[in-house]
């Protein structure tokens, strides 16, 4: 008798077909109306062999069992129905250059009380020969400088992409930089240098001005948005926009992208703002909503922005995704005075210290962040979602449980939802209102 664990199964049906995940052995099965009957009865515990007999016939119904026990019980994964879209990945090293801010954005996740610190020459040159030395020869090696709003500190940039490159360069000859800014402070002597030095660069920008200035101001209540457009006409080469999204502006996300791609922006990255002083406010209804939007959006455009591109290879990949992110593992984040974090978040919760940039990453608080691989957490082993996504975010899951192994069940419903909209998408679901939401060939 045919049975599989209904946590270990999902069913998605498209427009024409019908599908099921089966996450165990992280595969997607098109089924047609027998199987779907097969595998919805045995997940009740309703399998009625007799029934389907009469409606199908016998030789169909055996045939039906063969094929399906044959996919659950084999030892190798049959073909992905996606294109690998396997990428290097870099070892990633983000310095908080300067914590403090020219800005008062209200939705900044330091709130008023903005620490004023700021990473010396050497602290910021140790860390980048820590990441060096650890990273493989050949490995690309990104350094992101990370505020605050790293500008602040420009000396402190300059010397430290000049050692890089002149200490490094040999080593890990496809290195990059990036610099994510508000965009206030560049000018064009800081572009030319930026670009020359082949910087990635990345401007904090939510729209038009009526919706940016809404939350990107400065200290004494002026908009920021005139500022950063003049200083963006001041700019050559490519930059990408990041836009911060509040829930109420989902459905004019559209007309947000054109706006930023009349004013020159090569890419854009979208950071739904889930949180507003610490408290959620993105709902179920939001994520779903979201969802759509970048299903609308995917449908009707060539090249899709880079987050839209992001979360539909999250669906596309063969291999099975065992962590969330490399936090902690290959990517690490180094606080002004030179310890060491798996990302952001836990260096402003103040807790998961990974060591110092003189001593080194501790091996121990290392091996804890390994031992949390999603087979490994009691909450994923249930998840049919658990391949696709790669188990908890250990930030959220610390901050919210205080364990690197019980995940935000916020977190959960997230990954579950925008999950499920982009595996419909992939699988042939297309939007009808597509080319009325947008139109772009291509971003």
């Amino acid at each position: 008798m045919i049975h599989f664990p209904s946590h270990s199964l999902k069913r998605i049906s498209t427009d024409s077909e019908t599908f099921y995940v089966f996450s165990d052995k992280h595969l997607i099965l098109r089924v047609d109306a027998l199987a779907d009957e097969i595998l919805t009865a045995s997940i009740a515990g309703k399998l009625d062999l007799s029934a389907l007999t009469a409606l199908y016939g016998k030789s169909a119904v055996e045939e039906a069992l063969l094929e399906l026990s044959h996919v659950i019980g084999q030892n190798e994964r049959p073909e992905s129905p996606f294109p690998a879209c396997e990428k290097q990945s870099p070892c990633s090293l983000t310095l908080s250059i300067a914590e403090d801010c020219n800005m008062a954005c209200t939705y900044c996740y330091q709130g008023p009380n903005k620490r004023v610190h700021r990473m010396s020459g050497e602290v910021a040159m140790t860390a980048v020969d820590l990441i060096a030395r650890h990273a493989t020869r050949g490995d690309v090696m990104k350094i992101i400088f990370y505020g605050g709003e790293p500008l602040l500190n420009w000396e402190v940039i300059q010397t430290t992409i000049e050692h890089t490159l002149r200490s490094w360069a040999s080593m890990h000859p496809l290195s990059f930089f990036w610099v994510i800014t508000n965009g206030t402070l560049l000018t064009e002597e800081r572009g030319q240098y930026l670009s020359s030095r082949g910087v990635k660069l990345t401007i904090s920008i939510d729209g038009p001005a009526e919706i940016h200035d809404r939350c990107r101001r400065f200290p004494d209540g002026r908009g920021s948005h005139a500022k950063v457009v003049s200083n963006l006409a001041k700019l050559s080469g490519k930059v990408t926009a990041e836009v911060a999204l509040a829930k109420q502006d989902i459905d004019i996300l559209p007309a947000t992208l054109h706006y930023l791609q009349q004013m020159g922006f090569a890419d854009v990255i979208i950071n739904p703002m889930e949180f507003n002083a610490h408290e959620p406010v993105f709902a179920e209804e939001d994520w779903r909503k979201l969802a759509q939007m970048y299903n609308l959006i995917a449908a009707s455009c060539a090249s899709p922005p880079q987050s839209i591109r992001g979360y539909l290879d999250r669906v596309s990949n063969p291999a099975k995704k065992l962590y969330r992110c490399f936090a902690g593992q290959k990517d690490f984040f180094v606080a002004p005075d030179g310890r060491i974090f798996p990302c952001p978040g836990f260096y402003y919760l103040d807790a998961f210290d990974m060591g110092h940039v003189k001593t080194g990453v501790d091996t121990q608080q290392q091996e804890t962040l390994l031992a949390a691989q999603v087979d490994n957490i009691l909450a994923c082993q249930r998840c049919w979602a658990r391949y696709f996504c790669g188990g908890p975010c250990f930030y959220k899951a610390f901050k919210e449980n205080g364990c690197l192994s019980a995940p935000s069940a916020r977190d959960c419903q997230q990954a579950q939802i925008l999950i499920e909209s982009a595996l419909r998408f992939r699988l042939g679901e297309r939007p009808d209102n597509a080319e009325q939401v947008y139109s772009r060939s291509a971003l």
